[in-house]
């Protein structure tokens, strides 16, 4: 599920005025200390996340250390920013740090990537003027600094990263597997088999190819199965009851099992029925 979520500048550099050959900005105005409304022992002035609930455990800026729901189960995070100051020597970028306020990525826009772990975080933006220091990945976010400079408020999210599983075929493919060595000749037979998860016979094959259409997305085992052709054989029945230990012969020579992932959806036709309406 995707979520769009927004981080709201602060116009501490203030608005530019423009007149025709002309450009002035209005000077940064100071923070005034106005104690602690939200009661997370830390000051106004340095609280990047004013109102946070009574008794939340927050950081040095004031903000939760964690957050219980998920707001992205993907590892590309993109937000939306709005307001902030612009003009000639002004800059804005924007920050991802950890819950404890230290800097993991800087961008040129409010897009973020690689959170492949379950995690809280904090996002914000920071308008500068002038030379900026210590805007990196690593350094704390209260050391960074410039002649003129405001943060947003910070933004704090989880990410939950769903577990992804690498599909070696899609259904509707055809499952092509390579055969080598085993035993050839006169009186030989080989067969070709897959197992679903609970080791049950799905299909019997006699070349090492098989139809996915048949199949359910999910993980499967394929062996190779060879054994004189003496009629021998039994339970070789792809019913999804026997098991590959229930098949034996004569002389029965099983291979190593080659794990494929099989992911999608089965085409499924519905009927369409068609009504007159009065």
């Amino acid at each position: 599920m995707f979520m769009k979520r927004s981080i709201v500048l602060l116009w501490m550099l203030g608005f530019w005025l423009t007149t025709p050959g002309i450009t002035a900005s209005m000077a940064a105005q100071p923070h005034i200390i106005a104690g602690d409304s939200d009661s997370d022992g830390v000051d106004d002035a340095n609280d990047l996340c004013p109102g946070t609930p009574a008794g939340t455990p927050v950081n040095v800026y004031g903000c939760p250390l964690s957050v219980n729901s998920c707001d992205f189960n993907s590892s590309t995070v993109t937000l939306a920013a709005s307001g902030g100051s612009t003009g000639n020597g002004v800059s804005t970028r924007y920050v991802l740090a950890d819950n404890q306020g230290t800097i993991l990525q800087v961008s040129t826009s409010p897009s973020f990537s690689g959170l492949n772990n379950t995690a809280t975080y904090m996002a914000l933006s920071i308008v500068y003027e002038g030379a900026i220091t210590n805007l990196s990945a690593g350094q704390s976010l209260s050391v960074v600094s410039a002649p003129c400079f405001d943060w947003s408020n910070a933004l704090v999210f989880k990410t939950c990263p769903l577990p992804t599983t690498p599909c070696d075929y899609q259904i509707g493919d055809i499952i092509t597997l390579q055969s080598n060595g085993g035993s050839v000749g006169s009186g030989v037979k080989t067969s070709y088999v897959l197992t679903n998860s609970a080791g049950k016979l799905i299909v019997v094959s006699s070349t090492p190819s098989f139809d996915s259409n048949l199949l359910q997305a999910g993980t499967y085992q394929a062996y190779a199965l060879t054994y004189p052709d003496d009629n021998t054989i039994s339970n070789l029945v792809a019913n999804g009851v026997n098991t590959l230990a229930q098949v034996g012969a004569s002389c029965l020579a099983v291979s190593s099992g080659l794990s494929i992932t099989i992911c999608g959806c089965r085409t499924t036709c519905v009927p369409l029925l068609a009504t007159r309406i009065r």
